[in-house]
């Protein structure tokens, strides 16, 4: 089942956080979470570029079990069909890991300059095309 809410990071305790990277430019208004992605700054291997990947466990920040931070590329390049695959992608790691309670943090729709409804419709349809599962043969 999918959710919508909103959460203070600092004050519930989640089982997996999923963050969008965008590799030129922070796309976050939260502060937690900007603070959070500097963590990467120091690490060679992560620099949000599309399809880079880096997970943290249990933060001194937040109350996560872990943050799985997922690269979007360069900021002009991150439009809605970017957004419904990163949401998807990022479901469909998650359900390979067998977790199944994830937090995907919503970028700020006015740092990429695409409206918050439209953000959000990008981000659900991901999800539920990453949720589901052809078992049917």
């Amino acid at each position: 089942m999918l959710n919508l809410k909103s959460i203070d990071l600092k004050k519930e305790k989640i089982n997996t956080l999923v963050v969008p990277v965008c590799e030129d430019k922070d796309i976050h208004d939260s502060q937690t979470i900007s603070a959070i992605i500097k963590t990467t700054g120091s690490l060679k291997e992560f620099r949000g570029a599309k399809g880079d990947e880096i997970i943290f466990y249990n933060p001194d920040e937040i109350k996560a079990t872990r943050v799985i931070f997922l690269g979007l590329g360069k900021l002009d390049k991150i439009d809605t069909e970017a957004l419904r695959a990163f949401a998807g992608n990022s479901v469909k790691k998650c359900i390979k890991k067998s977790l199944s309670d994830i937090v995907i943090a919503v970028p700020s729709s006015g740092k990429m300059g695409i409206d918050v409804s439209t953000v959000l419709q990008a981000l659900m349809e991901g999800a539920c095309l990453g949720n589901h599962l052809f078992d049917k043969y």
